[in-house]
């Protein structure tokens, strides 16, 4: 029978404890990477690669897409920086307005999509 001494238990302890807070913290990164992958950085909405990782919606949901008319025209004359301040309001405003179960996606460009959770279609408007 092979004896191991407390020392060296103890001295593996710490080692495991140490592999296992380093594990953590990698996870915690990972889950921070993926957060940022599914996020328009602009809008702070969801954007399409969250979109086509979900793949459908859940039954019982409506979905709203809609954009922002002449936007185009609005970068052309006063410049992308204004159009992004537009982007990045329209963005609040999609999350002030709809429930925290809800989801906002910049879907592209001017384009965004709310999916409703828990809500017909019928229904949409009264939220």
């Amino acid at each position: 029978m092979t004896k191991i001494s407390l020392k060296t238990i103890n001295k593996q302890s710490k080692r495991i404890d140490a592999h296992n807070v380093e594990k953590a913290e990698l996870l915690a990164k990972l889950e921070n990477v993926k957060k940022l992958l599914d996020l328009d950085p602009l809008t702070k909405l969801y954007n399409r690669n969250f979109l086509n990782r979900i793949k459908e919606v859940e039954t019982g949901s409506a979905l709203v897409m809609l954009d922002i008319d002449f936007f185009s025209e609005v970068n052309n004359t006063y410049g992308h920086p204004v159009g992004d301040q537009i982007l990045e309001m329209m963005g609040r405003i999609i999350v002030s307005n709809t429930h925290i179960e809800d989801i906002g996606v910049r879907y592209g460009g001017d384009e965004f999509l709310i999916i409703f959770k828990s809500c017909t279609p019928d229904k949409v408007d009264e939220r």
